[in-house]
């Protein structure tokens, strides 16, 4: 039977790796979209804005690739938030206090992701479930 800190901090971690790869594709899709249609944009933009100029192919490219930026970034913070969850879940069969340590780091760090605010509460309930868990004496 598997230990309540277990449980939690594994399902944090799926939950964080899915949204992860999910929010990560479509950060890449929409930056695919903005710079495969930025003609198109540039034409309605100018039939919309008149004879204002505005270089728009230039902030078309800047968008798409500050998107990717960002999603990059966020990408690497998610990625080593679940990976520490799983480590740190794994460790909990061993060791409750290395093992709570790493679900408290998982959790903290899966709250400055962008949907990381439902595994950074399961990741933090569960190191600190197994940092307070008392140890049976062994007489």
């Amino acid at each position: 039977m598997y230990k309540s800190e277990y449980v939690l901090g594994l399902i944090g971690s799926i939950i964080l790796t899915a949204v992860s790869a999910l929010s990560y594709a479509g950060c890449l899709i929409v930056a695919l979209f903005v710079g495969a249609f930025k003609p198109l944009i540039e034409q309605v933009m100018n039939r919309i804005l008149g004879s204002m100029f505005i270089d728009l192919a230039a902030v078309a490219s800047n968008i798409s690739g500050l998107i990717v930026v960002v999603a990059s970034v966020w990408f690497v913070f998610s990625a080593a938030a679940f990976i520490l969850g799983y480590v740190g879940a794994a460790k909990l069969n061993k060791d409750d206090k290395n093992g709570g340590v790493l679900l408290i780091v998982a959790g903290v760090l899966s709250f400055f992701t962008f949907f990381g605010l439902i595994p950074s509460v399961l990741m933090l309930v569960g190191g600190i479930m197994a940092l307070s868990k008392k140890q049976p004496a062994h007489p």
